[in-house]
């Protein structure tokens, strides 16, 4: 038998992952150069495990949290559990690009990166599909259940390095776990 759970960590966090990468790469900016090369690099899942290669995205789970609230939905009676995640989206530029040259653009890069990134999450304050990863594979099938959007808060801590510009946004949004009746 084939593990899955539809409501694990692993599912949500690659349900909002995928959903990030394929709306930032949908909407990249020809002036950044080779698309291909940015879907691949440009938003890392792994910082700061993984050396960033500018201009790029970094989303970090920083976990989720149960609250309790169940409730009876529908006519089968299935039954709701919130879940109430937090996730860090930093947008970073260099101001050195990798021909070693000045990037007098830096700011509007990150900046541009900035409302990118914010665009894509606020068009998820409606709903974004769980994915099953486990069930799926590659193709992930779809579950019942939703990511929600809840607030956007931008805190940019200091960058130690001068070169690096970042802004950094900490999104908070729900999931529900929906029980099918046995």
């Amino acid at each position: 038998m084939t593990f899955t759970a539809e409501y694990g960590a692993f599912n949500i966090e690659a349900s909002f992952n995928t959903f990030f990468r394929t709306n930032i790469t949908a909407n990249f900016p020809a002036t950044w150069g080779d698309r291909d090369y940015f879907s691949a690099s440009g938003v890392n899942f792994n910082y700061p495990t993984q050396n960033l290669v500018y201009p790029c995205f970094t989303v970090t789970h920083l976990g989720n949290v149960p609250q309790p609230v169940d409730v009876a939905v529908g006519i089968g009676g299935s039954a709701v559990n919130m879940k109430s995640c937090v996730v860090d989206v930093s947008c970073w530029a260099s101001r050195v690009n990798t021909a070693g040259e000045e990037n007098a653009a830096v700011r509007r890069d990150v900046m541009q990166m900035r409302d990118m990134a914010v665009s894509v999450m606020m068009s998820a304050k409606n709903s974004v599909p769980i994915l099953d990863f486990y069930a799926g594979g590659l193709t992930a099938a779809g579950t019942i259940g939703l990511l929600r959007l809840r607030s956007l808060d931008e805190s940019t801590p200091p960058e130690p390095d001068a070169n690096i510009r970042r802004k950094r946004i900490v999104a908070s949004y729900d999931f529900q776990e929906l029980w099918r009746p046995n």
